[in-house]
């Protein structure tokens, strides 16, 4: 599905259904093997686009990293992070945060201690 990522980073592997003959069918398990090297699995499973599902972009400055995401004015968001993908629990980024326009953006000063960081932006109820 493509060039293998560089060492040490995370990369989404995505595959439709269509190339392996998945199309309409039901899975009634998955398995994962790997040969050599290393791997951390998260979640697995269909992916399915969600319509108010945010879409985040992130820049990095000598204050930290930004993260900005298209956001609907009133809607509430949630910016949460690791520092490993192998860490159990979420670290809650901020105040929760309700959009006054179509571009919301939060700022991580603790990013620039961090060796890497993961980043979630949720749509609360």
């Amino acid at each position: 599905m493509g060039a293998m990522p560089p060492p040490g980073q995370w990369a989404q592997l995505k595959v439709p259904a269509t190339q392996v003959n998945l199309e309409g069918h039901t899975l009634n398990g998955m398995a994962f093997t790997l040969f050599g090297g290393r791997a951390t699995w998260d979640t697995a499973g269909r992916l399915t686009q969600v319509s108010n599902a945010p879409r985040a972009a992130l820049t990095r400055s000598g204050s930290g990293a930004t993260i900005t995401w298209n956001s609907s004015s009133g809607t509430v968001y949630r910016v949460s992070y690791k520092d490993s993908l192998s860490d159990s629990t979420w670290t809650t980024g901020s105040p929760d945060i309700t959009a006054i326009n179509a571009s919301s953006s939060w700022l991580d000063t603790g990013a620039i201690s961090a060796n890497q960081r993961f980043y979630r932006v949720s749509v609360l109820p």
